[in-house]
């Protein structure tokens, strides 16, 4: 089996970086650092590109060298980044020694690097924390710490297959070994990379992101390297969004899955297709009663923010709808609850909507439900355009037309700054 092997030798002969790598992975060199502590290649095996990183990280307090040599050489390709770090990222799982963190600045830029490109310990995931290096103390007495890392990003948590610490008889350092399927990677958008707007209705996502924001303005005014300072913080962002529309991407293949899945089932034909028909009613139904209730919700629907407006120009104004005791009611959750339930018999069924008939449901026909013609205002009766409207799929056109009335313009990119 042929070898390709990659050098990056430090001043002191006793440091310095070699990757030997199997010649049918096509590996090249991207980068190699003048000081020896760090070489990149690039692997490509079977259609599948990846990045393997080797390191030796510095002896002192050095967080420039994970900031200005580390950082630059991660990309949106999954990556491998193994080697002795010489740095304990937890002092309470990672070390016997009692002293202080003696690298505290390099061990919070490489926690920040881990976090932000969501990068997984292989030891963690294997739920093996072995030490790896041991010395003596400055009292003689004898230590051991976990310095000595496998992180990885952009592959599948099934990718692992074997993680293990190896005695070793010529260093004061063990090795560990990982075996890894390069092929199982996760589902991750294309290089043109468009923001999600679906991502920023998340509270903890959101939440994050402010937290990014919020962390670039204090480096800030600590008085760091602006341009590089911002070039960080947004690389955060994007990697964090990536990998959460990753999840959704991820669930949507699941459901492509499912359709390959039956449809080479050995099921008959009206079998197969009544399976496929549910299936997509599903998916489809749920994103179609997601746009139409959404807006609903927080009572910001168009014609109850109609209302609400008329309410503050003239009281006498009010949407009232007729209760079960047959008095009218003008409760605004009460309304919210007619409304849902007044789209959800019109979405409850496709056939409904198209044939106007169902076997299903048996309902005979798409009705419109008259306890939502608002009263006593002849001005907010539901016309028999928005019936028509609310009795069919919602177009591309109508959807791209929503999103660009309610798109929030002239606005800086903050947390909720993002169209």
């Amino acid at each position: 089996m042929c070898f390709s092997s990659f050098n990056n030798a430090n001043t002191n002969p006793k440091r310095g970086v070699t990757i030997l790598v199997r010649s049918n992975l096509n590996p090249s060199l991207i980068f190699r650092c003048v000081e020896g502590n760090l070489i990149k290649i690039q692997c490509n095996f079977k259609g599948t590109s990846f990045d393997v990183i080797g390191l030796y990280g510095p002896n002192t307090d050095d967080p420039n060298f994970f900031k200005s040599k580390l950082l630059p050489c991660i990309t949106h390709r999954p990556t491998i980044i193994a080697g002795d770090f010489n740095i304990k990222l937890k002092l309470y799982r990672d070390t016997s020694s009692t002293a202080d963190n003696s690298h505290p600045r390099a061990t919070k830029i490489l926690s920040s690097i881990i976090s932000s490109f969501r990068f997984k310990d292989v030891a963690c995931e294997a739920n093996d924390l072995q030490h790896t290096f041991f010395s003596t103390d400055k009292n003689h007495r004898p230590v051991s710490s976990r310095i000595d890392l496998f992180l990885i990003k952009g592959f599948l948590q099934e990718a692992i297959k074997k993680y293990n610490v190896i005695d070793s008889k010529l260093s004061d350092h063990k090795a560990i070994h990982m075996d890894l399927d390069p092929l199982e990677k996760e589902v991750r958008n294309k290089k043109q990379w468009i923001l999600n707007s679906r991502l920023l209705k998340e509270p903890e996502i959101n939440k994050k992101i402010e937290s990014i924001i919020q962390e670039a303005s204090h480096n800030l005014r600590a008085e760091q390297d602006i341009f590089l300072l911002v070039e960080y913080m947004l690389a955060r962002i994007k990697t964090f969004c990536r990998g959460e529309g990753a999840k959704i991407a991820f669930n949507r293949k699941k459901q492509i899955n499912k359709i390959e899945s039956i449809s080479r089932s050995s099921h008959t034909h009206d079998e197969k297709k009544a399976k496929l028909d549910n299936l997509y009613r599903e998916s489809d139904l749920r994103y179609r009663f997601q746009a139409k209730l959404s807006e609903i919700n927080d009572l910001s629907h168009s014609r109850l923010q109609l209302e609400r407006q008329g309410n503050a120009k003239d009281k006498s104004k009010h949407i009232k709808l007729f209760d079960s005791n047959g008095v009218l009611c003008d409760e605004p959750n009460f309304i919210c609850s007619k409304i849902k339930s007044f789209y959800s018999k019109i979405y409850s069924c496709y056939d409904c909507q198209v044939d106007k008939k169902c076997n299903r449901c048996m309902y005979n026909s798409a009705t419109f439900c008259e306890a939502l013609r608002c009263q006593p205002d002849e001005a907010y009766r539901i016309s028999e355009e928005d019936k028509t409207t609310t009795e069919t799929h919602l177009t591309r056109n109508e959807i791209k037309l929503a999103i660009q009335k309610n798109a929030k313009l002239n606005k800086s990119p903050g947390p909720s700054g993002f169209t």
